[in-house]
């Protein structure tokens, strides 16, 4: 196997209120100093402002101010040339000197192709959410994988879609919840295809933490379908980091691939251990 290069990467917000403080992703740094490679991505129409008006000049004043030329006007979201000299210490200049408009996150460390590393996070982080999805699996595709396994049981009530576990005050929402009068599994499902990943993780980090209280009041199983990233880099180590701390919480993890499978499987697992309750 190849070693990848160790690359640096930041990405530049704008804060259009700094006693507010809600920065909105609009670029990307890479530099890969043993390639001699530097470039940047940006997406200015990510801030909100409005094309043309003086505040959207600015913004690329201030970033030019700091040796990053911007692509033209007609291709704001283009590679955007940054000097290839750039180390990490020019990257953790641009984060301590940055002014209250534009901030650069702290250097972070990547073993990548610095190309491909530009683009998964101009994707991930800059690229417009919602505009569209790279997945077809769903929690609606779950649920009728699942309605349609145990229908043919004649365990149709068994499989509830948007869940909901209440605990004291507390009120906690799975996907899928599988039970008769009982929860028998409680199922997260996840997609690291999703144009958002950092909503992802976030959902996959919060199953994990509140799982063993469920676990503890509900004697509950816990399941995780999701479905794995297609590439290799920074998502793939998001979808890494996710299946071990739902892991070390004790749930489940099971490919998206599986869903008709562990359908056929829970069902018949609940059909033989409730029998007893109808004979």
């Amino acid at each position: 196997m190849l070693k990848q290069p160790l690359c640096f990467f930041s990405i530049v917000r704008y804060v259009a209120d700094p006693i507010r403080n809600e920065p909105k992703n609009i670029g990307v740094i890479v530099v890969c100093p043993e390639m001699n490679f530097g470039g940047g991505r940006f997406l200015i129409s990510r801030s909100g402002v409005a094309f043309g008006s003086s505040r959207y000049n600015l913004l690329q004043s201030l970033i030019r101010g700091y040796q990053i030329e911007l692509p033209g006007y007609n291709q704001p979201s283009l590679f955007a040339p940054v000097p290839i000299q750039w180390t990490q210490v020019e990257l953790e200049q641009l984060h301590n000197e940055c002014t209250n408009l534009i901030q650069f996150t702290k250097p972070a460390v990547a073993l990548s192709e610095p190309t491909q590393l530009l683009d998964e996070l101009y994707r991930d982080r800059v690229q417009f959410r919602g505009s569209g999805r790279k997945t077809s699996f769903s929690r609606a595709v779950a649920f009728h994988a699942f309605r349609n396994k145990f229908s043919h049981h004649g365990k149709l009530d068994w499989v509830q879609e948007d869940a909901e576990v209440q605990i004291n005050r507390d009120t906690y929402h799975f996907d899928l919840g599988i039970g008769n009068g009982q929860l028998y599994y409680a199922i997260k499902i996840l997609s690291f295809r999703n144009l958002d990943l950092q909503r992802v993780e976030e959902a996959g980090g919060w199953y994990a933490l509140i799982w063993p209280r469920v676990k503890e009041e509900t004697d509950a199983k816990g399941l995780l379908l999701v479905e794995p990233p297609k590439g290799i880099g920074i998502t793939q180590d998001r979808y890494r980091r996710v299946t071990e701390w739902v892991s070390e919480a004790g749930i489940k993890v099971h490919d998206a691939k599986e869903t008709n499978k562990l359908a056929e499987e829970l069902v018949t697992e609940l059909i033989q251990k409730t029998s007893h309750l109808y004979s």
